[in-house]
């Protein structure tokens, strides 16, 4: 836990801050507070409510429209995220006089307005209803981020989580689902603009529970501000869901299913007044898949030169859910309430068959057939409370809490039979590991502007972890028929690790064109370990000043350029720590260093955003320096086993290039595409031994959007990497190819699709090299690849809806210019 001297300081801060703002006082300006407009619309003759009119509200000064909506199946309709003002609403509807309401007034005190029951009047002529229209654009260019909306995206419909990052610009994605970006695996994935356990062990197995229809947009920040979280080296990813809360009741379930996996997900919004609720729910089944493996490893620190050739089949298959239901409560228009709880599950099941021989100077040493059966499980739950509350002028406070809590169980028999020598005898062995996850963390941040053109944040977190992993290897013992626990591979091993963080973060305005975010952030981590039975205990504490400053400017109205500087830090995962031995093989194992240290990186981005007539071309540039890199390293010792853990094994400095854009080819037809290009140098020492690498990987994605029609639309989407190096050897290269077509019937409700990935091929090879001063090692796995999949869609409910106001997320940045100059459409 932490010093006491740094629980002081925490409690002392909050009290200070909290004190000096006291929550009642909402007198004086309220230019940020935003209210609502309600009504229920009805026939002037037969009183029948008149569902699906459409409800625009207009300025009075200006005569825009600000906001609008239909109206629901009872004719009730309710438009928030108005400022407070003067508006009329105007109200229109096929067969029927328009209708204008004038002089509304919304004031601070009273923000909503209930305009009661409206009387519509049939009128003989057709009226031109008034277009409320909005689509996002599929990929956006902000000042601090890039956003992909996945919503507007057929070709990962059906799919997961991993399927809607790949195709996000500066994103890399494997067939596993394994995430890197700009090169490094050293990502922060956020869900909602918060962390979750479900990435702590595995992020691959989290995105395989996540459904690509429950993810509304996935937001990119290369150069994150003090605000954030220091952790995540390469960057943060934000993954948006959807949950929109309306007046009145909606919904859609959505089903997949296909030739390797079947999925479906149901989303029901309920919201009356001040008050909105939503649930929903997810699921998927893939089906057993089959694939080959092979390996060879020469090894040079035995007399004489020794050979491993192996080869093995494997079937894989899961399953997986996850159930979400959150509450918002808005007390007043100064005052929200919103409180989350989420499950989710998975089980993962591996049957692996593998041939082994071994050689030593061409004599054979050992042959044999080891079958392997394995099953994991992973389960947990996250809860989550907020309060915001708005003051005069803009300013805003907030305070969270969040429980989070991860379960997980591997259990796996290995059975080996020997060919030679002959009088070995058959073997049965198990491997068993029980972990648990459990987080709590405590946030407050505060938002002061000064005046239009300088804005302060700040803000305390407290994120408390505590891991226990506890791991039991069992022989079965034939004579006695029974198993016993070989106390050498037994253990439970117990981690805390507790960060307390506080930041200030501002913002200025520079004239008409230039802004500056700058700020720091400082970190205090306590981190202790131990076992239950070995006697190797170990803490550590460690301070961070991390400093970040982003300066841009506009070019232009439409075109802009910025350069920014931080420092990151990223400790080591669980997974990285826990030191349960995986036994791959007998002769092939891995496991965690609970020793390890966090890396340090240094990053300058130099990037500009470039609309051309329609078109839309962004480039970035940057240096980035990583200390004391964490890197999966493989050493093979004196019995000629290999093994593989994680090491601070030295520096990484890498210079990049991202180039990405939007091209018009028609008027239905858009072009995407990005391409990343990734040089680097990586050097330091693994058993007092010198090494260093250096090269280069790239990446790219293509897409193609079709808008055949209002309802029609198809994709298409192919995506390519090289392989990727680290200082012993290289990881495998791959691509992917999918397309979709999505039809929209009865009125939009309806949807049926259609996807396909991979048409050309039915399997794809992986190929991995690794090479040291004493092993060389090389494997290959093939895999199936092409999948045909139908889903069907429903929804219920007003179709058309505006999104209740809601407090921004605690980790999300304001954006300084609110504006779309910064955008591009695709």
């Amino acid at each position: 836990m932490f010093k006491p001297v740094s629980i002081l300081l925490f409690c002392l801060f909050s009290s200070i801050l909290l004190s000096g703002q006291p929550p009642g006082n909402n007198e004086g300006h309220t230019k940020g507070l935003k209210g609502a407009i309600s009504g229920t619309l009805v026939d002037s003759m037969t009183t029948v409510p008149i569902e699906f009119a459409t409800v625009g509200i207009l300025e009075i000064n200006s005569g825009n429209v600000i906001n609008g909506g239909l109206t629901d199946e009872k004719g009730g309709f309710r438009i928030g995220e108005i400022p407070e003002g003067e508006y009329n609403i105007q109200i229109s509807f096929m067969g029927y006089s328009t209708r204008t309401i004038s002089n509304i007034q919304l004031t601070p005190k009273r923000p909503d307005y209930n305009a009661g029951t409206i009387l519509l009047a049939p009128h003989q002529e057709l009226l031109e209803e008034i277009k409320i229209i909005g689509e996002a654009a599929l990929i956006e260019a902000k000042p601090d981020k890039i956003v992909y909306n996945a919503e507007r995206d057929v070709t990962t419909r059906g799919g997961d989580a991993a399927d809607v990052l790949r195709k996000v610009p500066l994103l890399a994605v494997d067939l596993d689902g394994n995430v890197s970006m700009r090169g490094s695996d050293n990502v922060r994935i956020l869900i909602n603009g918060r962390p979750s356990s479900m990435f702590n062990s595995s992020i691959a197995d989290a995105l395989k529970m996540m459904p690509a229809d429950q993810i509304k947009s996935v937001e990119v920040i290369t150069a994150p501000s003090a605000k954030y979280d220091a952790e995540g080296t390469a960057g943060i990813i934000n993954i948006i869901t959807k949950k929109k809360n309306v007046e009145g009741l909606t919904g859609n379930t959505d089903v997949t299913t296909g030739t390797r996996f079947t999925r479906g997900n149901a989303n029901l919004n309920y919201g009356r007044g001040r008050m909105g609720l939503n649930v929903s729910g997810g699921g998927h089944y893939g089906y057993p898949q089959d694939g080959t493996s092979s390996l060879l490893r020469e090894e040079y620190n035995l007399p004489g030169t020794s050979l491993l050739n192996q080869v093995g089949t494997t079937t894989t298959s899961r399953y997986g859910y996850r159930t979400n239901a959150a509450l918002e409560y808005n007390l007043n228009a100064f005052n929200t309430f919103n409180g989350e709880i989420s499950y989710r599950g998975g089980h993962n099941t591996n049957v692996n068959d593998v041939l082994s021989e071994y050689k030593v100077d061409e004599v054979l040493f050992d042959s044999y057939l080891r079958e392997q059966d394995g099953a994991s499980d992973r389960s947990g739950w996250e809860w989550e409370l907020d309060y915001t509350h708005l003051f005069p002028k803009e300013r805003e406070w907030s305070i969270s809490a969040e429980l989070d809590r991860d379960h997980d169980l591997s259990d796996a028999d290995y059975a080996l039979a020997y060919f030679y020598p002959a009088n070995q005898e058959p073997s049965l062995d198990n491997n068993i590991n029980k972990g648990t996850n459990l987080e709590w963390s405590f946030q407050t941040d505060y938002i002061h502007p000064f005046n239009e053109d300088f804005t302060v944040e700040t803000g305390l977190k407290a994120s408390l972890r505590d891991i226990e992993s506890a791991f039991t290897y069992r022989l079965f013992n034939q004579d006695a028929m029974d198993w016993s626990i070989d106390p050498e591979r037994t253990d439970i091993f117990y981690y805390d690790q507790n960060v307390l963080a506080g930041y200030v973060s501002t913002t200025s305005r520079i004239g008409d064109k230039i802004s500056l975010i700058a700020g720091l952030r400082a970190e205090a981590t306590d981190l202790n370990g131990s076992f239950a039975f070995f006697t190797s205990p170990f803490d550590n504490f460690y301070t961070n000043w991390l400093p970040s400053i982003t300066l841009s400017k506009k070019v232009s109205d439409l075109n802009q350029v910025k350069v920014s500087y931080n420092q990151r830090i990223q400790r080591p995962n669980q997974r990285q720590l826990n030191p349960f031995v995986e036994y791959n093989d007998n002769r092939d194992i891995s496991y965690g260093n609970p020793y390890l240290s966090p890396e340090y990186v240094h990053q300058v981005e130099i990037a500009g955003n470039f609309f051309m007539k329609g078109n839309m071309v962004s480039v970035s540039v940057y240096g980035r320096q990583t200390d004391d890199l964490i890197e999966s390293l493989l050493t093979i010792n004196e019995e000629g086993v290999s093994e593989t853990t994680f090491e601070n094994f030295g520096t990484r400095s890498a210079l990049g290039v991202n180039l990405f854009g939007t091209l018009v080819v028609a008027k239905k037809l858009t072009l995407r595409g990005g391409i990343d290009v990734n040089i680097w140098s990586e050097e330091g020492q693994l058993e007092n031994e010198e090494l260093s690498n250096s090269g280069s990987d790239y990446s790219g994605r293509v897409n193609l959007t079709w808008n055949v029609s209002e309802t029609l639309r198809a994709e298409g989407f192919a995506f390519f990497r090289s392989p990727t190096y680290t200082v012993q050897g290289k990881t495998p290269s791959w691509t992917i190819m999918s397309m979709g077509i999505k039809k929209e019937l009865f009125n939009k409700r309806f949807t049926v699709g259609i996807n396909i990935t991979e048409p050309f091929r039915e399997n794809q090879s992986f190929v991995r090299e690794l090479s040291g001063t004493d092993f060389y090692q090389y494997s290959e796995n093939i895999r199936p690849v092409r999948s045909l999949g139908v889903s069907l869609g429903y929804r219920f409910g007003k179709m058309d809806f505006n999104e209740r106001e809601r407090k921004k997320d605690n980790n999300e940045m304001k954006e300084f210019d609110q504006g779309s100059d910064n955008q591009f459409r695709g």
